[in-house]
């Protein structure tokens, strides 16, 4: 599942606020850290060729359940209950929105 990173970190400052913690490094600096972060598993996963991978977006998973659930069942190659996959999806749950 990906997110985009400015969401994410947005999210994660606001419960660390609400929970009265102190947030650490910057957001860049996380930003910095977590996208490096990525690429070097997406390196390590694409010289894998035992590893099948569906990236899926957060964000477009929240937009249009339908199609992100779709994509998932055709990479599972497995019976689903697409309804009920779709029905999780609450988009009340998505506050931290790019802007």
């Amino acid at each position: 599942m990906r997110r985009e990173t400015g969401e994410v970190l947005a999210s994660q400052s606001k419960m660390l606020e609400h929970m009265g913690k102190a947030s650490g490094p910057t957001n860049e600096q996380i930003a910095t850290l977590f996208t490096n972060h990525l690429a070097d598993i997406e390196t390590w996963v694409a010289q894998r060729p035992e590893i099948e991978v569906l990236y899926v977006s957060y964000n477009d998973l929240v937009q249009n359940p339908s199609a992100a659930v779709d994509r998932i069942k055709t990479f599972l190659n497995r019976p689903l209950n697409v309804d009920a996959m779709i029905a999780t999806v609450d988009i009340s749950l998505y506050r931290n929105r790019g802007k």
